[in-house]
C-alpha cells in the first residue's frame, strides 16, 4: 500500500514495526488512519467520485470494471466505490469467499492485468431504495479479450455517505447449468 500513501510520512511508526516493537498492537492501532488515508487520496480531486443515486453508483462499477487498450483503472478508482468498512462476498459452488474492498482490489487488478480489453455490462437491475439506504440487484455478463468469462448476479447495498451513495456491501454468484440466470433477470 505504499505508492498509495504518497507523500504522508509515516516512517517512524514503519520502523516500530519492522523493528518488532508493540507490532500488533500499533498495526491494530494504525490500520484506521492507513484506511482513512487511503480514501482521502482516493476522492482527492475524483469528481467523479460522487454519486447522486445508488443507480449513480452501480453504473460507476460498470464503468470502472470496464477497459480497452490496457487502460486499466487505477486501485483508488475501484476504492472510490466503497466505504471504509465495506464488506464483498463471492458464492463459489458451496463455498463462501469474503474480502474487505483493500483485498478485493489487490485481486482485481492483479486479474485484470493479464488482459487488454474487459467489458462488463449489465443485463438488468432491479432498485429497491429507502432513505439513505438502497439494495439493488444485477444480472451481468463480463467478456475479456472478447471471450465470454461469465454471467451472473450482484446484490448490492448502498449507504449515501455525505451526499454520495457508496457500496457497503455487495454478494456476486456465476451462473452454472446448475443454476441459470432466471429469464426476468436477462434484460430486454
Amino acid at each position: 500500500m505504499p505508492e498509495l500513501l504518497g507523500n504522508i510520512n509515516l516512517s517512524g511508526q514503519k520502523d516500530l514495526i519492522i523493528n518488532g516493537y508493540a507490532s500488533h498492537h500499533l498495526s491494530i492501532m494504525m490500520k484506521p488512519l492507513i484506511i482513512s488515508i487511503v480514501f482521502v487520496l482516493a476522492f482527492q480531486g475524483n469528481v467523479a467520485a460522487q454519486w447522486s443515486t445508488p443507480d449513480e453508483a452501480v453504473e460507476a462499477w460498470y464503468q470502472i470494471h470496464s477497459f480497452t487498450d490496457n487502460e486499466h483503472p487505477k486501485p483508488a478508482d475501484y476504492l472510490s466505490l466503497f466505504t471504509p468498512n465495506a464488506v464483498l462476498v463471492a458464492v463459489q459452488n458451496d463455498s463462501l469467499v469474503t474480502s474487505t474492498a483493500e483485498e478485493y482490489v489487490e485481486l482485481v487488478v492483479a486479474y485484470f492485468d493479464q488482459f487488454e480489453r474487459n467489458v462488463s455490462r449489465e443485463l438488468s437491475r432491479h432498485t429497491e431504495h429507502f432513505g439513505n439506504m438502497a439494495q439493488i440487484r444485477s444480472a451481468y455478463v463480463a467478456e475479456s479479450d472478447g471471450v465470454e468469462m461469465g454471467h451472473g448476479v450482484f446484490f448490492f447495498r448502498l449507504v449515501r455517505v455525505q451526499e454520495t451513495w457508496r457500496i457497503n456491501s455487495m454478494g456476486g454468484q456465476l451462473a452454472s447449468d446448475e443454476n441459470p440466470l432466471p429469464p426476468q433477470f436477462l434484460g430486454n
